[in-house]
């Protein structure tokens, strides 16, 4: 997990291996705010193997989510999507 901060807002991001879904998930949300209203980001990569090392889909089976209320800066938003692609799992 991470904390940044945008104009004296904060926002978390994590990334983390979902087992029900059997993706990887990236996840972003301001920590400001009531959770069920806040808005959020969040890119799920699906894994191509069942038993081993987590295999990314092609990016053609990755899907993106926006929701909540409220507005998600254009920087927090860039630096949330290259975060995804340094993480290796969505190519550039």
């Amino acid at each position: 997990m991470d904390v940044w901060e945008h104009d004296g807002d904060k926002y978390e991001y994590e990334s983390y291996y979902s087992v029900p879904d059997e993706a990887w998930r990236h996840e972003l949300m301001p920590l400001d705010g009531a959770p069920e209203t806040y808005p959020w980001m969040h890119v799920v990569v699906p894994d191509t193997v069942d038993d081993g090392p987590f295999t990314p889909a092609p990016p053609e089976r990755v899907t993106v989510a926006v929701g909540g209320d409220g507005e998600l800066p254009w920087p927090v938003v860039r630096r949330f999507l290259e975060e995804v692609y340094d993480s290796g799992h969505v190519p550039r």
